[in-house]
């Protein structure tokens, strides 16, 4: 088994897999498919499932935002309807989701709908890769990581990185030699500094979730289609208590 993380970025996607030592950059969820064989759980920060004029109920975020501090609760933000994808501009979208949910979308939002409808898309017509892709959010997976405590620093930052570094190399000590590598591979144009570190960090979740896996909520809703709502992250805390820090 594999386990991959994946991050949208200027790219398109960009995937991690520790096992095999691969930072991969692909312009399509397709493509993305097509390289990891079917031995692979794969954890991507994207909305997967998603509300819509005849199935109104996703809890995820607002569950999601409880673990967070305050000035971090902002990093999970509202997902569009379904209807609103299809929207050839912002106000458009933003006028068809206040239509059918009763509030519009984010600008935030509003950049990342190509995503979301690639990924739900895909969903949608291969019901057998529902298994394989996981919705994850970084900054939940990183706090998991962290003992439960909220980061220190933001990830764009100098400090966010070496901080985030730091934890990913608690689990995998070649964390820094692969962010390097990813770094060189690609440009900052195509695959940010953050974008790196969070597909690293779903990488290590995925892995981890084999046995510690939790997702929010424990009992989720499916959408219209039969997808499953759900973030998934793993919880450390039966792996802290059974290791006391000395």
């Amino acid at each position: 088994m594999r386990y991959v993380g994946v991050d949208g970025c200027k790219y398109g996607w960009v995937s991690v897999c520790f096992s095999s030592e691969e930072i991969i950059a692909v312009e399509s969820v397709g493509s993305l498919i097509s390289f990891y064989s079917s031995q692979a759980l794969i954890f991507v920060d994207i909305p997967i499932g998603l509300k819509s004029e005849i199935n109104k109920i996703r809890n995820c975020e607002e569950l999601a935002r409880q673990f967070l501090p305050k000035n971090r609760k902002s990093s999970i933000f509202p997902v569009p309807c379904r209807e609103s994808l299809q929207a050839e501009t912002y106000s458009e979208a933003s006028c068809i989701n206040k239509a059918i949910l009763g509030k519009g979308i984010s600008k935030q939002t509003w950049f990342i709908i190509p995503k979301i409808k690639e990924i739900d898309q895909f969903l949608v017509q291969n019901k057998q890769e529902r298994n394989k892709i996981k919705e994850s959010h970084p900054e939940i997976s990183f706090q998991f990581l962290n003992d439960g405590k909220p980061l220190k620093y933001t990830k764009k930052t100098e400090n966010g990185i070496i901080e985030r570094l730091h934890i990913l190399s608690q689990f995998k000590p070649e964390a820094e030699k692969l962010y390097n590598l990813g770094l060189k591979k690609y440009r900052r144009k195509e695959i940010a500094k953050d974008d790196l570190l969070d597909a690293m960090c779903l990488a290590i979740t995925a892995e981890l979730s084999e046995i510690y896996g939790k997702r929010i909520p424990i009992q989720p809703e499916k959408d219209e289609y039969g997808i499953e709502m759900a973030i998934h992250y793993a919880d450390l805390s039966r792996l802290h208590k059974k290791c006391p820090k000395t």
